[in-house]
């Protein structure tokens, strides 16, 4: 049976990929209103969630997506002996076509360039073509996208339920404008896990330098403060007298990009909201956001505490990928404390280094919660506009589907992957990655970065690498092109 069901996906995903239109389209429903299918049972599952039953007469679920490994696995896999999530997402998509008698179809794109997949949708979209019935695209790339007039309103879509907890509420409380959202994340969107920033560090350095990294960040004391005191103190020299990228002992190694946009998300600086009125208010010139672009110039530059891989010194050091130069180097004991995203873990596979994980530290104690982001690169789902009405009804209920059953079959094995196997359910390490998802948060400002020019959570990445805090001159240039752009935005969701 096995072998069979593997058959009819190998097809399926090869008629999917023959495809050269991709298609989209709907009819307009409230949030969360079931519509009659025919031959539906339902049954309940964990969470109170019911799934339903239904027979959608071999409906093939075709799903736009990038094709490499990341992206790929949000949609389908192989059941490869061994590889947890790659027999978990197997599982996942054998339970859906056998629960709604349906098949689950991929047509990946290159990501070369990174806008393909959004400019495959358009084009499928406006040639009325409707082949395709989700995509999942890249973040910035999609949020530029859903000006267009080429997405459907997920509140219209029918069989979803936003209040379910596989939904990224960050998302929908930041992206929904005048009841109105055009992207959207579920735990469906496997890369939001991948592409989340987080801190690792090594526990024997931690232990001989008497840092209880834990206990700071379960009594918030895990501040930027304390954090830029722990780096400075943690640097050893190899005794030459300067500076040696390649053999001294570090506090902290960070690369120059979305590495300090995280920085923005973490100490919760006010970007922007909106007001009652219905329109765009900026609010990142603020003393909190003076004061933050001070101590992260202090942390990076004052003392020889970071390694900051800006281009220069990422350069002198053999090039190749951010994360994998970030990673090497805490492999090798270079380093304390390294800023990741979550798929560079496994970069860790094969090394002997014992690390925790932590979240990013607060702004001060004041401050409530952690708070990380989900980089730019990882995936938002989007509907196309024009599926027909009996389409969308399927749409939405599988769409609903999978995203339960990854929440509840998917999501433990990447987590349990994601620690290489190193630590139990049980253990602090599990629980602060618990705690680096749960700080997971979405900007409005941030996903519509392609479509402003002004790109405000850039400013800070921008002025470190200029080596400066004025964030007061950068401002200036700024300020006018962003209310332009965002005034512009909103116009056009409206």
């Amino acid at each position: 049976m096995k072998k069979r069901k593997l058959l009819i996906r190998i097809v399926t995903l090869l008629l999917a990929m023959c495809m050269t239109a991709i298609a989209f389209a709907g009819c307009k429903r409230r949030k969360g209103e079931v519509t009659e299918e025919p031959n539906t049972t339902t049954s309940t599952d964990p969470e109170g969630y019911e799934l339903p039953q239904a027979d959608l007469n071999g409906f093939v679920f075709n799903i736009l997506c990038r094709d490499t490994d990341l992206f790929q696995k949000e949609v389908w896999s192989v059941d490869t002996v061994g590889e947890q999530i790659s027999t978990a997402i197997f599982n996942r998509n054998s339970l859906i076509e056998e629960r709604f008698n349906c098949l689950i179809g991929m047509n990946p794109v290159t990501e070369s360039p990174e806008s393909t997949l959004t400019n495959t949708f358009n084009r499928s979209v406006m040639a009325g073509d409707t082949d395709t019935h989700l995509a999942l695209g890249h973040m910035h790339y999609a949020g530029k996208e859903s000006l267009q007039g080429t997405m459907y309103n997920w509140y219209d879509i029918p069989n979803i339920n936003f209040e379910n907890p596989w939904w990224h509420h960050s998302l929908i409380d930041a992206m929904t404008y005048n009841r109105k959202m055009y992207l959207a994340a579920s735990d469906l969107c496997i890369s939001s896990v991948d592409f989340t920033w987080t801190m690792i560090f090594n526990t024997e350095m931690a232990a001989n330098n008497h840092v209880d990294v834990y206990s700071m960040v379960k009594d918030g004391t895990w501040t930027l403060e304390n954090f830029n005191r722990v780096v400075k103190e943690s640097y050893v020299s190899n005794g030459s007298g300067d500076v040696d990228i390649e053999n001294d002992t570090f506090g902290f190694v960070t690369h120059h990009n979305s590495a300090v946009v995280n920085w923005m998300f973490s100490l919760e600086i006010p970007v922007s909201r909106f007001t009652t009125d219905g329109k765009y208010e900026l609010l990142l010139n603020s003393d909190r956001m003076i004061n933050a672009t001070e101590r992260i110039y202090n942390l990076l530059f004052n003392g020889n505490g970071t390694l900051y891989l800006d281009p220069e010194t990422f350069n002198a050091l053999g090039g190749g990928s951010h994360d994998s130069m970030v990673t090497s180097k805490f492999g090798a004991g270079q380093a304390l404390f390294a800023a990741v995203r979550i798929f560079a873990l496994d970069n860790l596979r094969n090394n002997d280094t014992d690390y925790g994980i932590v979240p990013y530290p607060k702004y001060d104690e004041e401050q409530q919660n952690y708070y990380s982001h989900v980089d730019g690169r990882a995936s938002l789902m989007f509907v196309p506009m024009n599926l027909p009405t009996e389409t969308l009804e399927n749409v939405g209920m599988l769409i609903e589907a999978l995203s339960y059953v990854t929440y509840r079959d998917v999501m433990p094995e990447i987590e349990s992957v994601c620690l290489l196997g190193r630590y139990s359910r049980d253990s602090v390490a599990y629980q602060m990655l618990q705690q680096t998802l749960e700080g997971r948060t979405y900007a409005f400002s941030f996903v519509y970065n392609e479509a402003s020019d002004g790109k405000p959570y850039w400013i800070m990445t921008k002025l470190m690498l200029g080596h400066t805090s004025n964030f007061s001159s950068a401002w200036k240039s700024v300020e006018g092109v962003l209310k332009r752009d965002f005034n512009g935005i909103l116009e056009k969701i409206k």
